[in-house]
């Protein structure tokens, strides 16, 4: 009897949705507005200089846009990430981006965005900076809120295929300047 009994309970769990799975008020809809932080590793590379490994450091975002239905969410982000030591490197992306999401409230999500990537590093004053393409995509887990708010923890990897580095003075520093960003981050999400 007591098999039985467990083997029911376990059918019964395998199908009926589980509290994070169940959606909790509206769809999503209309406007949207997303701030997070995070962490994660650069890693850099150029013609004159080889591959340096990855280096830790920090991320802040944020993001707004629409929703065109509740599957989809299109709109731009600002990225910022910066390691704290003498010589403190930063990578910046500006992009417009688009979110899939296979529930209408909930669940996984997919995203992908292209824009600009910034590099530059800074000792009290901006020593170097290039500007080129940036891409991104990413993959996480919304996690509903009673009224709408979200949050959204994500991987992250981005590609800035910068370029050029020039110095402010317009001195040549290095070229072909690529940098990987890999991040884990949590997104508050409004909308």
């Amino acid at each position: 009897m007591n098999r039985l009994a467990v083997a029911t309970v376990m059918l019964w769990s395998l199908t009926t949705p589980s509290v994070a799975q169940t959606p909790i008020g509206a769809h999503r809809h209309g406007f949207w507005l997303a701030l997070g932080v995070g962490g994660g590793s650069a890693r850099v590379s150029c013609d004159s200089c080889g591959n340096h490994a990855g280096r830790g450091g920090v991320s802040y975002s944020i993001a707004l846009g629409a929703t065109p239905n509740p599957r989809l969410r299109v709109g731009a982000e600002w990225r910022y990430w910066v390691r704290y030591v003498d010589t403190v490197p930063l990578i910046q992306t500006y992009t417009a981006l688009a979110s899939y999401y296979p529930r209408p409230r909930g669940g996984p999500f997919v995203e992908a965005g292209v824009g600009v990537a910034r590099y530059s590093a800074s000792f009290h004053t901006i020593l170097y900076v290039g500007n080129g393409l940036g891409v991104s995509v990413a993959t996480g887990w919304e996690i509903p809120f009673r009224g709408g708010p979200s949050l959204r923890p994500q991987v992250s990897y981005l590609m800035g295929a910068v370029g050029t580095l020039r110095r402010s003075s317009g001195t040549l520093v290095a070229t072909g300047w690529k940098h990987h960003l890999l991040l884990i981050e949590i997104r508050f999400q409004m909308g």
